[in-house]
């Protein structure tokens, strides 16, 4: 019964609810969990209250109206990320609906090339914020308002000029009507093409050099400046391609709906910033990915969508949206600013530990707790020469080696051990040492693994990460405070790993904690591979093999 108890408190100690939420708030993807979860309400509650909401082709019909305001919302993502705001998509959307439609029916150009001059027109667009606001270093927001207010009446001016010979003409071509209503195995060709543009904006803005400058430019630019980016060029660039993907969905929306009118895009703009914030993409710049900037795209999508037709006026969904940017707003600076606290307040999770005391010893007992006295006599070396020495050993030829706190591992010889030299400076924390058959001496480094020292002082790497434990939201893989290390007589290296969760510089909170964060971990150099021996320890430090020699 004590035994079933004493395993039910290890394993209360072992997890606990807030240590389950102190590492989902550390994950990236924790983040758009919420906006999803409202996603799927959304159209959960709208497929419950009106007929049809739910079937196939109703689905079919949301995707193609829904894709070419997330070309829109794509568009407004990006600038964020960059620290910007871009309020002219709107309006470059209708303008280019417009182009498209002029380039077919009045310059009567074949599909082939009007749409390709759309995307230019739209690139070009782009290009005129980007210059500003790259080069010239204008205000993103009151340039993208003053190029909104110029674009919308140029809209306006054209569509009163051009609007009876749109009315009157119609494009006859095939390829021209599979834009506008075509399939690709029943996914309407331009919400196909959005998932693709999306799935290469997703390459590119988190596994590319330039969409890493850009995430860089959001959070600093002065530090992105200083590390070398093109902040200009990259700026610039970013607008040319936010115009580029205005103009992808107004090609869509003309080849859909084939007619524009002065109302075209009005409010896409605001509608698009209120999707991608609400999605996760911070007003800060710094932090979004283009699937955050969909989740919230589809959000405000399905709220307008679901609202008219339930009969909701106009003005009423208008005020909805604002009040919910309103709300995404604060949201984001609040959450931005006091994300850090909030986890740092509720990481550190204390357990109790009981420990038990040691039995009074007598003076000349011969208890393993009586009083060692054994270095009494013993004579110091290097003194005032080493900085925080950790562990030492001998070589065979009698010199002794010690790891040091400024990451070096010092060598002393000669008689007395007078001779000092810096035998290797590997960096980090080196703490156990142990040398292997071939002489190379293995150090234990904590925050960079375990690494080798070849017998001329050259320095190579054994291992930094390990199995990663399939049921951990923390991961695990990397080896954090690498200790104490033995080697066995097959070769294969067993060192202590003493804390999952914390690194050399917040070593003393695991302690505090009192969770059994440590692990046994063996590498072999046969296979060269490493992986988790025992894990649950408590602080793991000491030697590793003879421990897990008695164990098997």
């Amino acid at each position: 019964m004590s035994m079933a108890v004493d395993s039910f408190a290890a394993s209360v100690r072992r997890f606990s609810p807030r240590l389950l939420l102190s590492e989902l708030l550390l994950k990236q993807w924790f983040e758009p969990v919420v906006p999803f979860t409202v996603m799927i309400g959304l159209w959960t509650y709208f497929a419950l209250t009106i007929p049809d909401y739910a079937s196939v082709q109703n689905s079919v019909s949301l995707l193609r109206l829904f894709a070419e305001f997330g070309f829109v919302a794509l568009a407004m993502g990006f600038c964020l990320v960059t620290g910007g705001i871009d309020l002219s998509v709107g309006a470059i959307f209708a303008l280019c609906n417009f182009a498209a439609l002029y380039f077919l029916l009045v310059r009567e150009w074949p599909v082939g090339l009007a749409i390709p001059a759309t995307l230019l027109v739209g690139a070009l667009l782009g290009s005129i914020n980007g210059f500003l606001i790259g080069f010239l270093k204008t205000r993103p927001f009151l340039t993208t308002l003053v190029t909104l207010i110029i674009l919308r009446a140029s809209v306006n001016l054209l569509n009163t000029s051009y609007a009876q010979v749109f009315a009157t003409n119609s494009v006859e071509s095939d390829a021209w009507d599979f834009v506008g209503g075509g399939s690709v195995l029943g996914i309407p060709i331009n919400a196909a093409t959005l998932f693709v543009v999306l799935l290469i904006c997703h390459i590119f803005l988190s596994r590319s050099r330039y969409g890493w400058h850009l995430t860089a430019i959001g959070a600093s630019r002065k530090a992105a400046r200083h590390a070398g980016i093109r902040v200009r060029l990259m700026l610039f660039m970013t607008y040319v391609l936010s115009g580029t993907l205005c103009a992808a969905s107004g090609i869509f929306y003309a080849a859909r709906q084939a007619s524009t009118d002065s109302t075209t895009g009005v409010g896409w703009e605001f509608q698009a910033l209120t999707a991608v914030v609400l999605g996760g993409v911070s007003l800060a710049g710094g932090k979004g990915t283009v699937w955050r900037a969909m989740i919230g795209a589809l959000i405000i999508f399905l709220l307008i969508n679901g609202l008219v037709r339930m009969g909701i006026p106009g003005y009423v969904t208008s005020a909805v949206t604002g009040m919910i940017l309103l709300a995404a707003v604060g949201i984001d600076v609040k959450w931005s600013k006091n994300r850090g606290k909030a986890i740092q307040k509720i990481y550190v999770n204390p357990a109790f530990v009981p420990l038990a005391s040691a039995p009074a010893v007598q003076p000349g007992a011969t208890s393993p707790y009586a009083q060692n006295d054994r270095l009494i006599n013993a004579q110091a070396i290097g003194v005032d020469q080493v900085e925080g020495p950790e562990d030492v050993i001998l070589d065979r030829q009698g010199r002794l080696y010690g790891s040091t706190r400024d990451g070096n591992v010092i060598r002393f010889s000669g008689p007395d051990f007078k001779t000092r030299e810096v035998f290797a400076h590997i960096g980090g924390r080196p703490l156990g040492m142990q040398f292997d058959r071939d002489e190379n001496l293995i150090v234990a480094v904590a925050g960079m693994g375990v690494y080798g020292v070849a017998p001329d002082g050259g320095i190579f790497k054994v291992t930094d990460e390990t199995n990663r434990t399939w049921y951990k939201l923390n991961d695990d893989s990397r080896l954090r405070m690498a200790d104490d290390l033995d080697i066995a007589p097959d070769g294969k290296i067993y060192f202590s790993d003493c804390t999952t969760r914390y690194e050399m510089t917040t070593n003393t909170l695991d302690i505090l904690e009192g969770r059994p964060n440590g692990r046994v971990v063996c590498y072999d150099p046969a296979t060269k591979t490493t992986r988790t021996v025992i894990n649950h320890f408590y602080f793991r430090t000491g030697s590793a093999s003879r421990m897990t020699a008695s164990r098997s």
